[in-house]
């Protein structure tokens, strides 16, 4: 397939046009060869990247103005849309798409050329790993090198390379957080979890990935964010607020879904929401909040659990009472030491 037809195809589909087999020629190509995989999400990070005005064709001149004053300039022929959309797409869509294709021909030649600068950048920095983790029972707030504002919560680890041009903005986590990414247009921020990883710019996202728990749920409350995958496997996602992603990491399937955010980031002011859920997943939740180790005593009179409850800053102690009463148990608090008793 030639350059030019490859970068139509792509800027539709990243424009949210896509024709009927525009993901599975997008797959045979970045499979094809790993340059082309890695120009793909050159492309796809430049989209996430650009908060250009599509409406503005000023946007679309300084774009080009800029692009052409790096040298990047390679195609003569941009800005002429797919001949079979070319009475179809209205300027705004054209911009978007013109935008694109203009910076995938100039990336085209540079792809390798970025890949091996950034290998050496990394070879010769004194690289020092930070990590700052959290125990069941403890939730942190704290702030990154670049600003970018992180509420880690309990049962969670992330590890950052602390270098001293705060060239890389690339974090990997372990459990639960949330993020409020310092705005930095020329420096995206990516959070790197168990196959995929989560890319911005200046927004909000929480992120949850707990290595007992196949799922990877990301969730985005500003701005915009692209989900991918690690490995060249498929296409990823371009999330908008109020969007959710989540991934299996057992069967390496990434889709887009909606959440109950409250359920799923009430963990920031305190609140613990379950529902429908077995007695497992409930002690579960219970050891990693309050920071206790919980036994159960005749476990096989527990019956099957469905249970659902919210609490707010409660205490253990009111915790287990309510559940105590529904589902039919006594409890005894030995310190770090819970007994459930059937």
């Amino acid at each position: 397939m030639e350059k030019e037809e490859i970068y139509n195809v792509i800027a539709r589909d990243l424009g949210g046009s896509p024709e009927n087999d525009d993901s599975k020629e997008i797959a045979q190509w970045t499979e094809s060869k790993k340059s082309n995989y890695l120009i793909f999400k050159i492309i796809r990070n430049y989209f996430i990247e650009q908060p250009f005005d599509t409406s503005s064709a000023e946007s679309f001149e300084k774009l080009k103005a800029r692009i052409e004053e790096t040298g990047s300039m390679k195609n003569k022929d941009f800005g002429k849309p797919h001949h079979k959309e070319s009475k179809a797409i209205h300027l705004q869509s054209w911009l978007k798409y013109a935008a694109i294709l203009i910076m995938a021909v100039g990336l085209a030649w540079t792809a390798y050329h970025i890949h091996i600068v950034n290998q050496q950048e990394t070879d010769q920095l004194q690289i020092t790993t930070v990590e700052k983790s959290n125990p069941n029972g403890r939730k942190t707030t704290f702030e990154l090198p670049d600003g970018t504002k992180v509420n880690l919560n309990a049962a969670s680890k992330l590890k950052y390379i602390d270098d001293v041009e705060n060239s890389k903005r690339i974090v990997h986590l372990s459990g639960e957080a949330f993020f409020d990414v310092a705005e930095d247009k020329t420096k995206p921020f990516s959070v790197v979890t168990k196959g995929i990883s989560t890319t911005a710019l200046g927004t909000s996202f929480n992120v949850k990935a707990y290595s007992d728990d196949p799922l990877v749920k990301v969730l985005l409350m500003t701005g915009k964010v692209g989900v991918e995958y690690l490995s060249a496997k498929a296409n990823g996602l371009i999330l908008n607020p109020g969007m959710g992603a989540e991934y299996d990491s057992n069967k390496e399937n990434l889709i887009s879904k909606d959440f109950d955010f409250e359920k799923e980031m009430g963990w920031k002011q305190g609140i613990i929401v379950l529902d429908r859920v077995g007695l497992p997943t409930v002690v579960q939740e219970l050891e990693r909040w309050y920071g206790v180790k919980i036994q159960i005593q005749n476990k096989q009179k527990a019956g099957d659990w469905n249970y659902s409850g919210r609490f707010q800053n409660e205490s253990l102690e009111n915790v287990l009472s309510t559940m105590g009463h529904v589902k039919g148990f006594n409890y005894k608090i030995d310190n770090k030491t819970i007994t459930i008793i059937f």
